[in-house]
This record gives structure tokens, C-alpha cells and sequence, in this order.
């Protein structure tokens, strides 16, 4: 049996192409900033060139390039089609569209449009009714082929993907038809849950403003409290350059990889477990790093006496304190990324 499942592998393909997309859009993004303040302040733009290149974003910077890279060799096996129509279709999907229509007494085929929808798209849909009711996709199929909900019944008819009852919608639905055999009117509750096809695409706005929001942040706090930022980027370097950081990362990525093969006995949650326990091991590595770090890095300064050198400076204390854990803050960030 293959480790790696092969046979599907646009499946566990998509999710990081989607998500190098995501930083793919975001560094476009950057590119067209930083162009702009080129040509607006050449010099400030040689500042953001050299913060950059002595900084902790050169770090970042790496691992949005491989992104980058994973983005661009993913585009022939990625389903790049159907990631762009359900970018599309974001706005006219709903989790949640409830109404309820009234089926005159004695009716045949009353059609119902308040709902517009794809069929592939259905996640769930659910009838409830204070009658007896017949639900049809075509007219005249009422006592054929229909979704039968019977009065009263607080569950009323579910349909849900892993249901013995078939979806029954095709297509693009626009309008579908309830029959009312009784001699009151029938008042008919309906629910339905829709989603893109790639749900994925979700996490784009939030992946782009993530990435977007880190180097803002830097900037920002270059700008504003540049003795904080020199001190963080001293930091960081510091940290960064231990081998603690370069065997936490290898434990994480090995965890990673073991968690794909190992059997998890989760009756049929696989993924959301796989996602817990990768999430779990980063934090807790993250958490590990940043109290030996925390740790160790003042008590150095102040054995090694720097921290009375730079203290004589004009630089408070707090500010030290401040650019100490700020800086301990990068590392911890480049772990998760």
C-alpha cells in the first residue's frame, strides 16, 4: 500500500496550492507597493530594501518564495478552473438560506422560486411542514418521483451527502414544486446549506491580509520605535541562529509527515485530527522555543554585560525589555510559517 495516496493527489494538492495562491497574491501585492514607493521615494525604498535584506522578513521572505515556487509548478495538476469559478461564486452561496412558503390546499405542482442554487454545490437541505406535502424537482411528478414530508413531524426530511436518499436536484435550480393533497393550506418550512465546490477559496482574503499584515507591522514598528525594532531584529537573528531553532523545526516538520501515516481510531474525522495534532505540535514547539529563548537571552545580555552597554545609550529599559520579547516574537511567527 503507498504511503502517500498518488491516485488522488489533486485532492491533497489543492489545499496548499489554494494556500500558495494566497501568499502568491499577497507578494504581487508587496511588489506593486514597494514599485510604488520606488518611484515616489527612492530612498525610502532603499530603507524598506535594506530592512528587509538584515531583518527577520528575509527569513519570511524565503518561505514566501517557495510558496511562490509550490504555486507556480501546482498550476498543471491544480484545479485551476474550478478555484476561479468558486471565487466567483462566493457571494450567491449561503450556509444558512431559511424561508417559508404556503401551499394552497387542494394544489398540484405549486412552484416555489424564493431559492436559487447549483445542485453540486448543496451541502444540506431540510423540509419541515405543518402538512402533509409532496416536494418534486419537474412538474407532474408529484406521485412519481418526490420528496414525501410528512406533517408534524419536527424532523422533517433531511438531506445531508452521506444520506441513503438521493440528491434528487441537477443543475442549476431556479424554481422546484410542492404539491399540497390536503384540504388546508400547508405552510412549508425549507432550509438550505450551499457551498462553493472548492471551499478552500475561503481562506484567500484572510491568507493575503495575513501575509500583508506582517510586513506592515515591521515597517510600522521600524518607523515608529526604531530602538525597539533594532533591538527585536538583533534578536531574532540571535534566536534564529541557534540550533535549538533549526531542531525544532526539524521535529515539527518530521511530526508533520508521521501524522499522515499514522492511524488515528477518530470514527471518520481523519482530517480534523490531522489538523488538531499538527496544530497542537507547532504550538507546543513555538511555546518551548519562546520560554527557553525568553529565558536565556536577558540573563546572556546582562552576563555579557551588553545589556549595560546598550542601556547607557538612549535606550530605557522598557524599551530594551520591549525589543528583547518582540524579537523572541519573530522566531515563534517563523516557526508557524
Amino acid at each position: 500500500m503507498a504511503i502517500l495516496p498518488l491516485a488522488n493527489l489533486q485532492i491533497w494538492v489543492t489545499p496548499l496550492w489554494i494556500f500558495s495562491l494566497g501568499v502568491t497574491i499577497a507578494v504581487v501585492l508587496l511588489l506593486a507597493v514597494y514599485g510604488l514607493v520606488w518611484l515616489v521615494s527612492r530612498p525610502t525604498a532603499e530603507r524598506m530594501a535594506v530592512s528587509f535584506n538584515e531583518g527577520i522578513l528575509l527569513n519570511i521572505g524565503y518561505v514566501l518564495l517557495a510558496l511562490v515556487v509550490v504555486f507556480v509548478l501546482g498550476i498543471p495538476m491544480a484545479p485551476t478552473k474550478q478555484v476561479l469559478e468558486s471565487f466567483q461564486r462566493l457571494p450567491h452561496v449561503d450556509n444558512n438560506l431559511t424561508k417559508t412558503i404556503e401551499a394552497p390546499a387542494n394544489t398540484e405542482d405549486h412552484p416555489v422560486t424564493a431559492f436559487k442554487f447549483r445542485a453540486e454545490e448543496l451541502q444540506s437541505y431540510h423540509f419541515t411542514s405543518d402538512q402533509d406535502v409532496r416536494i418534486a424537482v419537474e412538474p407532474d411528478q408529484a406521485y412519481a418521483d418526490s420528496i414525501v414530508v410528512l406533517g408534524g413531524e419536527p424532523d422533517g426530511y433531511l438531506w445531508t451527502p452521506g444520506s441513503k436518499s438521493l440528491r434528487r436536484f441537477v443543475g442549476d435550480v431556479n424554481e422546484f414544486y410542492v404539491t399540497n393533497p390536503g384540504d388546508a393550506p400547508a405552510k412549508v418550512t425549507m432550509t438550505f446549506n450551499t457551498d462553493v465546490r472548492v471551499p478552500q477559496v475561503h481562506n484567500l482574503p484572510a491568507i493575503v491580509l495575513s501575509v500583508l499584515a506582517i510586513f506592515a507591522v515591521y515597517f510600522a514598528v521600524q518607523w515608529l520605535l526604531p530602538a525597539v525594532s533594532n533591538i527585536s531584529v538583533a534578536t531574532a537573528k540571535e534566536a534564529i541562529g541557534q540550533p535549538m531553532f533549526l531542531l525544532f523545526l526539524l521535529v515539527g516538520a518530521a511530526a508533520l509527515v508521521a501524522y499522515i501515516v499514522i492511524p488515528y481510531n477518530t470514527f471518520g474525522e481523519d482530517v480534523k485530527i490531522l489538523k488538531d495534532s499538527g496544530l497542537t505540535t507547532i504550538m507546543m514547539l513555538a511555546i518551548i522555543f519562546a520560554m527557553w529563548t525568553a529565558s536565556t537571552s536577558v540573563a546572556d545580555e546582562i552576563e555579557g554585560k551588553t545589556a549595560i552597554t546598550l542601556l547607557s545609550k538612549p535606550i530605557s529599559r522598557r524599551q530594551f525589555i520591549l525589543g528583547k520579547f518582540y524579537g523572541i516574537l519573530w522566531p515563534v511567527l517563523l516557526i508557524f510559517v
